[in-house]
């Protein structure tokens, strides 16, 4: 034998040994990259502290600049001043605010459910290499096989296929939901609530403690603690998924 064919024999072996001990250690890698998605959360607690901020400070320097050009007016010139010069106040309360925290629920979201996808494609993978290794009937059932779609179809898959305990009957999971129903109103309503939104509990009660405000006919406006309150519920609903 050649020492080419030589080489090649233990390059082949040395690959196939690296190959084996790497499906080896991805069965075990579920729990990990769990661990991974929930400290993606950490982003977007980062995110939320530099969204809440650039609104407090373009806020203060509308005032300051109010204070200054002001400050030796009296109230009637102050009241013109003001009257002139209330675009600059609509645009920082009701755009660049609004637009702001709507960012935040849509990329929150998006977090979510990539991190959802990704559970199901890990555990799937964790599922199918551990029946190989046993010599038992291929496991060929990936999460995008399922009717439905977006974190629905996750959860059904997670739950039904795979046989995780996610506990959905726990308050974050409705909150997601509710959440759920807020990105879509933002993407797809401009804005504005529909009748099931409208009709959800979770909303209807941060409707009342201030989170949310409803005006001109159903447009949604997002109260900045609403981030301070779901952030926390995301991130106990991935905490406590239990994968099998």
């Amino acid at each position: 034998m050649s020492n080419c064919n030589k080489v090649g024999e233990q390059m082949t072996e040395t690959n196939s040994s690296k190959s084996k001990k790497f499906k080896d250690m991805f069965i075990k890698m579920a729990p990990t990259i769990k661990n991974f998605v929930v400290h993606r959360f950490d982003d977007m607690e980062e995110f939320k502290r530099f969204t809440l901020a650039a609104i407090i400070d373009e806020k203060k320097s509308i005032s300051d600049r109010f204070d200054r050009d002001t400050k030796d007016l009296s109230e009637e010139q102050k009241q013109e001043y003001f009257d002139w010069n209330s675009e600059d106040y609509f645009m920082v309360e009701d755009v660049f605010t609004q637009i702001s925290l709507r960012s935040f629920v849509v990329i929150l979201f998006s977090y979510i459910e990539d991190g959802m996808n990704t559970l199901c494609n890990v555990v799937y993978s964790d599922k199918a290499r551990y029946q190989k290794k046993k010599g038992l009937e291929k496991f060929n059932v990936k999460y995008t096989d399922m009717q439905g779609k977006g974190i629905n179809r996750a959860k059904l898959y997670l739950e039904k296929v795979i046989g995780c305990n996610l506990h959905t009957e726990k308050k974050p999971w409705s909150e997601i939901e509710t959440l759920r129903k807020i990105r879509n109103a933002i993407v797809h309503e401009d804005g504005n609530a529909n009748d099931s939104l409208k009709n959800d509990s979770n909303f209807k009660h941060h409707l009342i403690d201030g989170k949310f405000k409803l005006e001109n006919h159903g447009q949604i406006i997002i109260d900045p603690e609403y981030l301070d309150y779901i952030l926390p519920q995301v991130r106990e609903y991935f905490g406590g998924i239990e994968l099998k």
